[in-house]
Formats: structure tokens, C-alpha cells, sequence
């Protein structure tokens, strides 16, 4: 996959955030994991704020949609219509099994829809499942890099007055 990918977790249990860890290590994915418990933190990760002023930007950020104070689905309504935020790809990871949860998230644009496991080995698949989502994102950075860093075709200049065409030289 080559380099880490930062992975911001918004998830208020504890729990669930370590086995998350675990079976991330145990996967041996190349990301590194921060928490914030709440949309007031993640709001302050996302805008490097205080304590996360030196923090990176999030390459992917997982959300638990049932958060206290503010639910999941506002924080994600907030990312998605922030300009220097909207374009971070978002997993939402919940317990919800709920059709209308997934509908209410899907017209988002997230990147997935995974159920929180109820047992070790489902962390483990899930690890599995995340690495091919951070692969898929990685591929889909290192094109964007290769498309930015391209070299333009040269321009060919009219005889006449030396100005820039349209055409590409041959």
C-alpha cells in the first residue's frame, strides 16, 4: 500500500475503538488510528484546533453515527458541506443494521456502510474490508498525483504573432 494512511475514528466507545486498533495491528494495516469521542472533537481535529493543531488531515475518517450531544448523521452533514472538509472519504461504522440509516447516510457519498461486529473475528473481517476501502483509497490518490504531476504538452505558437493555439505541437 506504501505510505500510512491517517485514519480519524469519531466513536465514543472506547471498546469498540480498541478492537478496532487491534484488529487493525493484527491485519498489519499501514494506517494510523486517532480518536475523537465527539463531533465538538472532531470538529476541532478537522479545523486543527487546540490540542489537534498539529494533526494531519484524515485520508479516510470512520463515524459512528450514534454519538452523544450530536448524532453522527449532523457531523457528517457538517463534513460534507464544509469546503475544506467535504472531499475526506467517510466510513460510517455503526451498530444500526437500519435500512433507513443507511439510506439517510448513502446520499452522502460515504464510501461505505459497515455494521459494528459483535464479536473479535467480525473486527478482524472488518479490518480486512477497511484495508480494501485505505488500498482503493491510496490507488485512487496515487492517480490523482500522477494526473497533477504530468508534464503538459508543449504548446506550439503561431507563426503570425507568437501567441499560444490550440493545437499541441507534434
Amino acid at each position: 500500500m506504501g505510505r500510512t494512511l491517517h485514519v480519524l475514528v469519531i466513536e465514543d466507545n472506547l471498546g469498540d475503538f480498541h478492537l478496532l486498533e487491534e484488529s487493525f495491528g493484527e491485519q498489519a494495516l499501514p494506517a494510523q488510528l486517532y480518536l475523537v469521542e465527539n463531533a465538538v472533537q472532531a470538529f476541532s481535529f478537522l479545523s486543527k484546533q487546540g490540542l489537534y493543531a498539529g494533526m494531519p488531515t484524515p485520508d479516510l475518517i470512520l463515524l459512528d453515527l450514534n454519538l452523544p450531544v450530536i448524532q453522527g448523521h449532523k457531523v457528517l452533514d457538517v463534513i460534507r458541506t464544509t469546503d475544506d472538509w467535504k472531499n475526506i472519504p467517510v466510513a460510517v461504522l455503526s451498530s444500526s443494521t437500519r435500512k433507513k440509516d443507511q439510506e439517510a447516510v448513502a446520499r452522502y457519498g460515504i464510501e461505505a456502510y459497515l455494521v459494528k461486529p459483535g464479536h473479535y473475528d467480525g473486527y478482524l473481517e472488518l479490518a480486512r474490508n477497511l484495508g480494501a476501502t485505505c488500498e482503493r483509497l491510496a490507488n485512487r490518490e496515487r492517480r490523482r498525483t500522477a494526473t497533477l504531476t504530468r508534464p503538459s504538452m508543449p504548446v506550439q505558437r503561431e507563426a503570425s504573432g507568437g501567441h499560444p493555439s490550440a493545437t499541441s505541437a507534434v
